[in-house]
């Protein structure tokens, strides 16, 4: 899988990100600039550059061969991506809210933020070709396009008789008119997927009704009568149509009449339009007042499943026909503010309060992926029509994208890149031994090579288990200064031990030998001493830290003695093998056995590693004494607590002294491989 580059981008509003009509192509809105991406390749094409204002619409031609934006200074420009240096530029008088192409990309629509006024302009020289305006007058709303962008619908009249207004947006024509009547009120209204019908939800004393009509036609279609509950402050919210155009969801309370507190606990309704027949009412969670109220609804894209949304970060899905297992789970600890399923089906993401986006498997309510969006707070998720990318956007207006296949964000920069090059490596850890190699590998490619990275790089290559390339990043990380660079230098020698490379290996302990001799910092001395003693051969230096570390051990005055009552159990260890090494096996077998006579099993990772440590070398000794059947059986649990630390450490250096061990106590013990 190709592994792509991220970018971030500051918004102001949802059409700041547009794809191409082909979907080959991605416009961010950068501030006063347009960034042209190739969306299968992830690299940024071109950047379109000549707005003063801020740019706050975005729209491309049918073809895709220009695009059309427009800022806060009254600003449009045509922009010829053939030729993108070049813009035309078009001065409109007064704020853009929405830009719109013709079928023949050879002229575009304004409407205008204020009074919604439609102006009409040549694409070639920017010429106003005809002006409607203004499109509604005071007291109405600036309403909601069609999903085709053809007409647009808007509240009108403010007197009691109000009225949704639908208007051609080409023309500004009147294309018809819904009038709720004296005694209603509408409240929100909806499109449905094709911009053929709309959903508007009124009030009136005695209930809320859902009255569905055909626009074109100016004919009711059906109209469902929800009673409102002792003339209280209950709503109707959220009308949301099913992909196929045959029912409306909506969120509002129980029935009139019911029984007991159900009545009072957030309800589903599923509406039939070409009835008006409720075909589905269900309690959230089918528990009173479980989980908040329900507040994002969206349909899985074959219309068979509704996700729903809480105040308390609860997920439900469930089937409008009742005929599948509805599935519920936690997917936040927060209120939830959006739901989108992804173009298949088979992936939906949940945006919350806190700013955390999660992409899980619906239907069996796993999660895969978590996303955390910059700032406090997620608003909209967005698929992009492939189902490879999730646009996230929190409530400051930055928009994030990610690889929605692998949960990566799609970054450039050299700055962002090198921090996000840390995350994905602390991440690596989180997760499954299946996916940590995907996150170091995505750590490398984000981590410069620079002197401050080699460390970061060094450590993925290794917990990789490419060591020779792991110990070249740790060379080239080491200062001129062997001194100054003596903990770089021992995660050298652990990638040398794990390729192998006796050889350097010896000649570079012994080079850190020679650095830390003359150090008052025994630790330094006995980090070091221990990588000699992972490797056979006794060292010159063992005698004189035997010396110590007994001394230590009787409570006797030592160069050790640095506070201490007496031996750490890792000092007991490196006593115990240095002890091996020069060939004292009854003082060695004395020394370690003590270390496994009363194992603790809640000891922690540190003392599981010395445990297993401690084994190895038993094992060895006992052979040495002439006990081989006791060595097995210690070379035995040995092996069993390597692998079981395997699986709860990252420590990847003791994996490598834990295969150097076995490999050595395999050899001397005869036991096959």
């Amino acid at each position: 899988m190709v592994e792509h580059p991220f970018r971030r981008f500051s918004r102001r509003n949802q059409s700041d990100v547009a794809w191409s009509p082909s979907g080959t192509r991605l416009a961010i809105n950068d501030r006063t600039m347009l960034d042209i991406w190739d969306a299968t390749s992830d690299k940024k094409i071109t950047t379109l550059a000549g707005h003063v204002g801020p740019v706050n619409s975005v729209s491309w031609s049918p073809d895709g061969t220009h695009l059309v934006t427009t800022d806060a200074y009254r600003e449009i420009r045509i922009w010829d991506l053939q030729s993108p240096g070049q813009s035309h530029s078009i001065s409109t008088g007064s704020p853009v809210a929405r830009i719109d192409w013709s079928n023949r990309a050879d002229s575009l629509s304004s409407v205008a933020a204020g009074d919604l006024t439609i102006s009409r302009w040549h694409t070639k020289d920017g010429e106003r070709i005809e002006t409607v305006s203004p499109l509604v007058s005071a007291g109405e709303d600036t309403g909601i396009l069609s999903p085709d962008g053809r007409l647009w619908a808007h509240w009108s009249g403010a007197n009691e008789s109000k009225s949704i207004t639908v208007r051609k947006v080409k023309s500004a024509a009147v294309h018809s008119v819904w009038t709720a009547g004296e005694s209603f009120e509408p409240r929100s209204f909806a499109w449905s997927p094709k911009g053929t019908k709309l959903a508007v939800v009124i009030r009136s004393a005695t209930s809320f009704d859902l009255e569905c009509w055909y626009v074109n036609k100016e004919q009711q279609i059906s109209r469902w009568i929800h009673r409102r509950i002792n003339n209280g402050t209950d709503e109707l919210t959220n009308p949301t149509w099913s992909p196929d155009g045959a029912s409306v969801a909506l969120v509002g309370l129980g029935d009139f009449g019911d029984n007991g507190n159900p009545v009072w606990s957030s309800h589903l309704h599923v509406v039939d339009v070409a009835t008006g027949k409720r075909t589905r009412k269900r309690m959230f969670g089918n528990r009173s007042r479980y989980g908040g109220q329900i507040v994002a609804l969206a349909w899985s894209p074959d219309c068979r499943f509704l996700a729903q949304g809480t105040t308390e970060g609860l997920v439900e899905i469930l089937s409008p026909s009742a005929s599948e297992k509805t599935v519920l789970c936690k997917a936040h600890d927060v209120p939830i503010r959006a739901l989108a399923w992804s173009p298949n089906g088979l992936r939906l993401a949940t945006a919350a309060a806190s700013g955390t986006v999660k992409v899980m498997e619906p239907r069996q309510g796993n999660e895969l992926l978590t996303l955390h969006v910059e700032g406090d707070s997620c608003g909209l998720v967005s698929w992009s029509p492939d189902g490879k990318k999730l646009a996230a956007v929190n409530d400051a207006g930055v928009i994030q994208i990610w690889d929605a296949t692998r949960g990566y964000e799609f970054a450039e920069g050299g700055n962002r890149r090198a921090e996000l090059a840390w995350v994905y490596y602390d991440q690596a850890t989180e997760k499954t031994a299946e996916l940590q190699p995907s996150y170091l590998r995505r750590a490398l490619d984000l981590a410069p090579k620079a002197l401050d990275y080699r460390y970061l790089r060094g450590h993925a290559l290794a917990r990789l288990g490419e060591f020779d390339a792991a110990a070249r990043e740790f060379s080239a990380a080491v200062p001129g200064q062997l001194k100054q660079g003596l903990w770089m230098a021992r995660w050298r020698a652990y990638a040398l031990l794990g390729a192998r490379d006796m050889a350097t290996y010896r000649e570079l302990q012994a080079a850190l030998m020679d650095g830390v001799r003359d150090s008052e910092v025994w630790s330094k001395q006995l980090a070091v001493a221990w990588l000699g003693a992972l490797i056979p051969g006794a060292n010159d230096e063992f005698n004189a830290y035997v010396k110590e570390l007994t001394a230590l051990k009787l409570g006797k005055p030592t160069k050790l003695n640095d506070d201490r009552d007496g031996l750490y159990d890792v000092d007991m260890l490196r006593l115990g093998t240095m002890q091996y090494r020069l060939g004292r096996y009854a003082e060695a077998y004395e020394t370690l056995a003590g270390l496994v006579a009363n194992p603790d099993p809640s000891a922690d990772t540190k003392g599981q590693y010395i445990l297993t440590c401690t084994h190895y070398f038993l094992a060895m000794a006992r052979n040495q004494l002439g006990h081989q059947f006791q060595a097995s059986r210690q070379l035995v649990e040995a092996n069993r607590c390597a692998e079981r630390l395997a699986g709860v450490t990252e420590k990847w250096h003791w994996q490598v002294e834990f295969a150097t061990l076995e490999r050595e106590a395999t050899a001397l013990l005869g036991e096959p491989d």
